[in-house]
């Protein structure tokens, strides 16, 4: 498992760098051939599975260098070794492309929603929200391409990290059936086109960065709500948080006879963690899933330094729910610990290793990729990758109820536990946050 690199949100910021400002077609075509076999020998060497799922890779990567010379720029150079790679079918294994070259904020936010793709968030005062998008909003088309359930991830990759867009075309259903256009117009700005590591300037580039990815995760923080004294709703986004700062959000939990454990959005993260959260639902030592790889692996068991929590369990869970998050649900329905509701998950289930690579010497470029080093299987003997966790209860938060703010899913998961709330309380919980 890894953290979420293909963002939530269209409003997370795209990463993308020119290697230089006066590269020749010639030079941008090498720098791509390089990078190519570069990432062909990491995932031969590193991929769990030694026949790479019956994928014929000399055909794959010679492919993909014959079109590497057709190649006019950077973004092109890492389309064709994104794609190169799809041929696997491995949710974690994917080009990491170069540093960043702007900062683009789209303003608006979409997920799948059953089988519908609908906007679920647009920020006030974007471009967006003047163009008439609106939370609710089924997205019939994004540049003329229509997203589904198996595709809106690879369409999520290519705009935040292989070829940001300035503008975006729009097809739009609004909830009561109407159709419409809209072309939105990101905000950009200029940044670093090559992170200098070990000149003058390095310090300030990687404390740069490290504040960068600070703001981003804070978009979505980690809360809490609770209703009267039984009911306490946590909120995690990720499992790439400090253990202490678990154990302390379980010590408050554990006041509460009844706990809503939000999940939805939670694209994964640290092993470590989702054990930790395991040993407090579970209980120590519950083997959530065995690792098949090249070699062997310790199982990923249940960890926690004190008694498991005995309150009442709803687990929340979206198309948006991955990795860790998937486990940890799954998890709860095989043990069964508690009750999983929402809608089902994204089905990218594997553990991977993120191996950095550069070209250049002291004035770099970074890239890197994942590479899926096991698959994880279940108590139950199967394997979640491209299937994912279907909950005890599908509910959807419809696209009318995203249009008026509401959240249905949550308001179910309190019912379910005895608590009179709302869809449209449901929905004022936790209020969506926006990079400014």
């Amino acid at each position: 498992m890894r953290p979420n690199l293909a963002a939530r949100s269209l409003a997370v910021l795209a990463l993308v760098v020119l290697p230089s400002y006066t590269q020749s077609v010639k030079d941008i075509r090498t720098q791509g051939t390089e990078m190519l076999k570069a990432v062909r020998k990491t995932v031969e060497k590193n991929y769990f599975d030694p026949e790479f799922s019956g994928v014929n890779l000399d055909a794959v990567f010679q492919k993909a260098e014959n079109s590497m010379q057709q190649a006019q720029g950077p973004g092109q150079t890492f389309g064709i070794i994104a794609q190169a790679l799809t041929a696997l079918n491995d949710s974690h294994t994917f080009f990491i492309p170069p540093t960043r070259i702007a900062h683009v904020n789209y303003g608006w936010r979409m997920a799948m929603v059953g089988d519908r793709c609908v906007v679920t968030g647009v920020k006030p005062k974007s471009d967006a929200e003047l163009k008439g998008v609106r939370a609710g909003d089924e997205i019939l088309s994004i540049d003329g391409f229509r997203p589904t359930r198996d595709s809106l991830w690879r369409v999520k990759f290519a705009y935040y990290s292989l070829q940001p867009r300035a503008t975006v075309r729009l097809q739009l259903g609004g909830p009561d059936g109407a159709m419409r256009q809209a072309e939105v117009v990101a905000s950009v700005k200029p940044g670093k086109q090559v992170i200098d590591l070990a000149g003058s300037t390095a310090d300030f580039d990687y404390w740069d960065m490290l504040r960068e990815s600070m703001a981003e995760a804070a978009v979505d923080p980690h809360r809490t709500h609770t209703i009267g004294k039984e009911l306490i709703i946590y909120r995690m986004p990720d499992f790439s948080i400090q253990s202490g700062e678990i154990d302390a959000a379980m010590e408050r939990i554990r006041k509460y006879d009844r706990l809503i454990l939000d999940l939805r959005g939670n694209g994964g993260g640290a092993v470590s963690i989702l054990e930790r959260m395991a040993g407090y639902l579970l209980g120590k030592g519950v083997v959530v899933a065995q690792r098949k790889g090249r070699k062997a692996e310790k199982p990923i068991t249940a960890q926690a330094p004190g008694a498991p929590l005995e309150a009442k369990l709803v687990v929340l869970v979206d198309s948006e729910s991955g990795s860790a998050a998937e486990l940890l649900a799954r998890a709860v329905q095989l043990e069964k610990r508690g009750t999983v509701i929402g809608d089902r998950t994204f089905g990218g289930v594997r553990q991977s290793k993120e191996f950095p690579l550069q070209l250049g010497v002291g004035r770099v470029v970074m890239y890197g990729v994942s590479v899926t080093n096991a698959d994880l299987i279940m108590k139950d003997g199967k394997s979640l990758e491209h299937v994912g966790v279907m909950p005890d209860e599908v509910v959807l938060n419809t696209p009318a109820n995203i249009a008026a703010g509401g959240d249905a899913t949550l308001a179910r998961a309190a019912e379910l536990l005895g608590v009179k709330l709302s869809v449209e309380d449901a929905g004022k919980i936790f209020p969506q946050k926006w990079l400014n």
